[in-house]
């Protein structure tokens, strides 16, 4: 229809056999028809404690890094897009899968944590990193105006002011 939808989820979680990653297909579900959540607006309250909570050990237990990446089936060349990409859990080992091909777009509407991922992409010596900073408000031009092969979201929706329309 040219409206955007949502194709399918990765059902992520941590049981007592360890984690697991399951492809929940949608076939094409208008974004329209998903509840609107509360959400609210990224702050910068705490920038350097957010990032500390970001990379911490418990967290990364708690989103098993290479299963997604696995049940993404990611190919050389392709453009990803990292949506809240806050200090890049996903961002680096994405770029990483790409095999310095294609591009990873960091994105997140919060400048400390841009700057933060154009730093280390810098300094690791990444160059199909791109990090991005966009707007908390709505769906970002720079989405409107590029195409991706994926959009990973992980950890955004309670974020989102307006879920229906981003």
């Amino acid at each position: 229809t040219g409206r955007p939808s949502m194709f399918h989820f990765l059902d992520v979680g941590v049981d007592a056999d360890g984690p697991y990653v399951s492809l929940v297909p949608t076939n094409g579900v208008p974004i329209e028809k998903f509840a609107a959540g509360k959400g609210r607006k990224s702050g910068r309250s705490q920038p350097a404690a957010k990032s500390a909570l970001m990379d911490s050990d418990e967290r990364k237990l708690m989103l098993p890094v290479k299963p997604i990446l696995a049940a993404m089936e990611i190919k050389p060349g392709m453009r990803i897009a990292d949506v809240g990409a806050g200090t890049g859990i996903f961002a680096f080992p994405l770029a990483d899968a790409l095999n310095g091909t294609g591009m990873v777009y960091a994105t997140d509407t919060e400048p400390d944590m841009v700057g933060a991922l154009k730093r280390t992409a810098w300094k690791k010596g990444y160059t199909n990193i791109t990090a991005v900073r966009v707007s908390a408000d709505g769906a970002d031009q720079f989405y409107k105006t590029q195409t991706f092969d994926i959009m990973l979201f992980s950890e955004l929706y309670q974020y989102l002011a307006d879920p229906a329309a981003y």
